[in-house]
Parts: structure tokens; sequence; C-alpha cells
């Protein structure tokens, strides 16, 4: 991609889609079912597995990143769709980054 690339602090505007294997047709939540993309707001907290995506991201970048259920939904999981020991895939497409000020 071009433009700055994304780091802690930084805003952004996105796509992403977050899978389970109990269901690969079928994202568990995803920005592409609403009408408008996901907002990250400069300087506001960002989830571990989005910075882990983000980091040294440029606009027009796309990055696919896994993680244990355990990492985003904590030990219990989110069954049925994401259930303990599961691994999730998240899919992020970076369209602007807000550098932080």
């Amino acid at each position: 991609g071009d433009g700055p690339a994304w780091a802690p602090g930084a805003g952004a505007t996105l796509d992403y889609a977050l899978w389970s294997p109990a269901d690969p047709a079928a994202p568990i939540d995803t920005s592409l079912l609403r009408w408008y993309p996901h907002r990250i707001e400069v300087h506001r907290p960002v989830a571990p597995l989005f910075a882990q995506a983000l980091s040294g991201l440029r606009p027009g970048g796309r990055r696919v990143v896994r993680a244990p259920v355990e990492e985003v939904y904590g030990p219990e999981g989110r069954p049925p769709l994401a259930p303990p020991g599961a691994t999730l895939v998240l899919q992020v497409d970076l369209l602007a980054v807000e550098p932080a000020r």
C-alpha cells in the first residue's frame, strides 16, 4: 500500500473479517456486512489481534493473522463458532491511516 504505515496511537479506517474453523464460510464478525468501514480513533485502545494485523501496514494493504481463540474471547472462547482451543483467522484491509498527533 501507499502512504504512512499504521503504528500504535494512529487512527485507521479498515474493513475486516474474523473467521473460525468451525464455519469458515461464515465470519464470526465482519465490517463488510455493514454500510461503512470500521474506524479506529487516534489514541484509542486497539485489540491486540487488530494491533498485530495493522502494525506496519500501509493503506491499500491486506494482512491475515491467526490467533488462539483464548487471545480474543478468553479461556471459554465463544461457542459454538469459536470453541476453546480453536484458532481464529483475522483479515484486515487497511483503507486509510490517520497519524497520531
